[in-house]
């Protein structure tokens, strides 16, 4: 089954990415586990051909930081963690509406990934560690 293979090659690189993480940057590490459940769940559902076209490059997030950058530039000294987070939330909120939906020519697509996923939850589950 391709999609199994594909799924279980995936975990095996993000595993193996990981461990060269811990050796360089343990935080590095510790932000890869908080998206790999994720990524993961896409890619044993077969959602990465649907939101491939608009994530296998970084433009998205870079237009995103520049956007923040552009809002902070005039900002000297950041006082806590929680002022940084209070900015960045303000600069997001003020972004948001700007933002353009990632897949909305391929939503023709969804009812398939939903039948996958009720399939899913109705049968086997599979295991994601």
């Amino acid at each position: 089954m391709p999609a199994r293979d594909t799924f279980n090659q995936v975990r095996s690189a993000i595993k193996t990415i990981r461990s060269v993480c811990v050796a360089l940057k343990p935080s590095s590490a510790n932000n890869l586990d908080e998206g790999m459940e994720e990524t993961l769940t896409l890619h044993h559902f077969g959602m990465m051909p649907l939101i491939n076209d608009s994530f296998r490059i970084s433009n998205c997030i870079e237009s995103i930081n520049s956007q923040i950058a552009e809002r902070t530039r005039n900002v000297k000294r950041w006082a806590t963690a929680s002022q940084r987070h209070r900015w960045l939330l303000a600069c997001l909120m003020d972004i948001e509406p700007r933002f353009r939906p990632a897949i909305q020519h391929k939503l023709k697509i969804v009812p398939e990934a939903m039948d996958s996923i009720t399939s899913f939850k109705q049968g086997s589950r599979g295991n994601f560690n």
